[in-house]
């Protein structure tokens, strides 16, 4: 159970300089936040189930609530790492996010990635 939580702690502490280089690259401050904010919730989602779970097994006749309880937690947390996982994409895959180009890092706009496929498929009609 203590694992569950070991895996948001670390990621909320590291998302911290990762979120700073990403919009130091250019990256827009709202989805990097909207990022962050669904990691913290993650986090605090699993530390409440972890301690539910842990105070369930000595709540005597409440011990059916607190691990219906837990259980919830546990599938809100699990909603949580998805919303944060997308959103997560979203700044790699829709503004470029640590995304690297000759070992330098380079801000990737949707307009950008539109008029490189439009370059490219006009070469590939020549």
């Amino acid at each position: 159970v203590l694992i569950d939580a070991d895996v948001p702690v670390s990621q909320v502490l590291t998302g911290g300089p990762a979120g700073d280089a990403a919009e130091h690259q250019g990256v827009a401050e709202q989805p990097v936040d909207a990022h962050e904010n669904a990691g913290r919730l993650t986090l605090w989602l699993v530390l409440a189930a972890v301690a539910v779970r842990a105070v369930s097994g000595r709540a005597g006749g409440a011990r059916r609530v607190m691990g219906g309880a837990g259980l919830l937690l546990h599938v809100a947390a699990a909603v949580a790492v998805g919303v944060a996982g997308l959103r997560g994409g979203k700044l790699v895959y829709e503004h470029g996010a640590g995304v690297r180009a000759h070992a330098t890092p380079a801000a990737v706009s949707p307009a950008a990635v539109t008029s490189a496929k439009a370059a490219a498929a006009g070469k590939a009609h020549d």
